[in-house]
């Protein structure tokens, strides 16, 4: 597996938690720490979406994180993803759904950052390149972070996206790729 620091892909890159907490993605980060505690995760349980800011929650999709084969099934996508990728994916496993605008190398690196996330029981930072689904240029930061239903396994993994109008500022950082 590729170092998780190295650059995403190239429609992604990690960025440091700190760059993201500006965007709607620290709302989502405030408010997974505040659940987790002194743990790694907090439970799903304790995990509530509407507790979300109200303009990130249509940008967020919740995924299970399966096993042998490693795979994800989306349980909740939000409906402002089903915008910005003009499909949803409710119920869907990443292994095998359209990616539309995307190809077989970002399904295999999508994989690979929840692997990291999964791995490292740590926050997954990322700016994601929009102009792969033909809007202007601009960038979104995103944000991965692991929910434990045992304290010890990474079971659920929740990323949410920041589509604001005012993200041209992140389009910059892809220019260091």
């Amino acid at each position: 597996m590729e170092n998780c620091t190295d650059p995403v892909s190239p429609e992604s890159r990690k960025v440091s938690v700190e760059e993201i907490l500006t965007s709607e993605c620290g709302g989502l980060y405030e408010y997974w720490n505040n659940l987790r505690g002194e743990r790694f995760a907090p439970r799903w349980d304790e995990f509530r979406l509407v507790d979300l800011p109200v303009a990130l929650i249509p940008n967020v999709y919740v995924a299970d994180v399966l096993g042998d084969p490693f795979d994800a099934a989306v349980r909740f996508w939000g409906s402002g993803l089903t915008e910005v990728f003009k499909c949803g994916h409710t119920d869907e496993t990443f292994s095998v759904m359209t990616l539309g605008t995307t190809d077989e190398a970002r399904r295999h690196r999508v994989l690979e950052d929840f692997r990291c996330v999964v791995e490292t029981k740590a926050p997954f930072p990322f700016c994601w390149d929009m102009r792969l689904v033909g809007r202007r240029d601009t960038g979104a930061p995103a944000l991965r972070v692991p929910i434990s239903d045992d304290g010890k396994t990474v079971t659920k993994i929740v990323c949410g996206f920041d589509f604001s109008e005012n993200r041209d500022e992140w389009l910059g950082c892809f220019t260091s790729n």
